[in-house]
């Protein structure tokens, strides 16, 4: 009897679990259809829907869509980047490429490359000196020049070049950071060895 109960339990969660994996497949797939019929509106609707189920393939499709200038209605930075982030905490393939194509990228809005970059680091990805290069300008971008000091410190601490010059020039001016020629100095002697 108890193993009849059991076999029933089990054949009930595997209902239930098919027919969760069952929705999100079906609502990522719809709005796959809908984007490839033009009907972006619906494709939108579909991958919030496959999204909410737990699919990893949507909320990158969804960035795919909201990072698209052209689906004017729907053209929005800020949701594409929330999304990217989903993607890339359900370890959807292309959504890292898509992050650091965004980080490199020297047009990216600066609060969107801060975004990126603290959320991986929050998901558990060790961001790079490049990375941390970037978003020490991200930083110096928006005014914060201690958090574009701490950036640019770990950059260089990393052997990054640039980050070494970039901390010695806003210390020789006193840049968003308080005037010190001897910090100046001392990044002026690590860029030209990083150089070397």
């Amino acid at each position: 009897a108890q193993e009849k109960e059991s076999q029933g339990k089990y054949d009930e969660a595997k209902k239930l679990y098919l027919q969760i994996i069952g929705r999100k497949y079906v609502a990522t797939r719809l709005g796959q259809c809908c984007y490839l019929t033009g009907d972006i509106e619906n494709a939108v609707y579909w991958n919030n829907e496959g999204c909410s189920e737990g699919c990893m393939h949507a909320p990158y499709n969804l960035f795919m869509l909201y990072n698209n200038p052209n689906n004017a209605n729907f053209y929005n930075l800020e949701s594409a980047v929330d999304n990217l982030l989903i993607a890339f905490e359900r370890r959807h393939n292309k959504a890292l490429e898509s992050i650091k194509g965004l980080i490199y990228d020297k047009n990216c809005d600066p609060k969107l490359v801060v975004k990126l970059c603290e959320g991986v680091k929050l998901l558990g990805y060790e961001i790079s000196r490049e990375e941390l290069y970037n978003l020490g300008r991200a930083y110096y971008s928006l005014g914060d020049g201690a958090k574009c000091e701490e950036c640019y410190i770990k950059a260089t601490e990393h052997g990054h070049p640039q980050s070494a010059h970039d901390l010695q020039d806003m210390y020789a001016k006193g840049d968003l950071i308080p005037q010190d020629y001897d910090k100046a100095l001392y990044y002026l002697r690590i860029s030209s060895i990083i150089n070397s």
